[in-house]
C-alpha cells in the first residue's frame, strides 16, 4: 500500500498549489486549453484524475483510483466536476485516501 499512498499524496501535492486544480478537463495548459492523456506533461493544472495520472508516471493509476472513497472513486470526473466542488475538497479526499491506504496492513 505504500506505493498507492505515495501516488495519492503526490496527486494531492500537485493539486494543492493555487491555480493547480481544474474542472471539466483532465488537465489544462496555462492558457486554459484542455489537454488529455498524451499531453499531460505540458499541463499547468489538473483535475483529480489528471493529477493521479501524473503522480503515477503518466500511467493509468488503477490501484490509486481503487483506494479513493466511494464518491470520488465511483465517478472521479463527475465528482471532481460537481458544481460547488472545491480544490480543498479534492485535496482532502486524496489525503484521506492516502492515509487510509497507509493504515492498511500489508500482506
Amino acid at each position: 500500500m505504500a506505493y498507492v499512498q505515495e501516488v495519492l499524496n503526490k496527486a494531492a501535492d500537485l493539486l494543492e498549489k493555487p491555480g493547480a486544480w481544474t474542472q471539466g478537463a483532465l488537465a489544462r495548459l496555462s492558457d486554459g486549453t484542455p489537454v488529455y492523456s498524451r499531453s499531460l506533461s505540458q499541463a499547468s493544472c489538473y483535475c483529480m484524475a489528471g493529477a493521479l495520472w501524473v503522480a503515477n508516471g503518466f500511467r493509468f493509476p488503477d490501484e490509486a483510483f481503487d483506494a479513493l472513497p466511494e464518491g470520488p472513486r465511483g465517478a472521479t470526473g463527475s465528482w471532481n466536476d460537481a458544481p460547488g466542488r472545491t480544490q480543498s475538497e479534492v485535496v482532502e479526499a486524496l489525503r484521506a485516501a492516502a492515509k487510509a491506504a497507509g493504515d492498511k496492513p500489508t500482506t
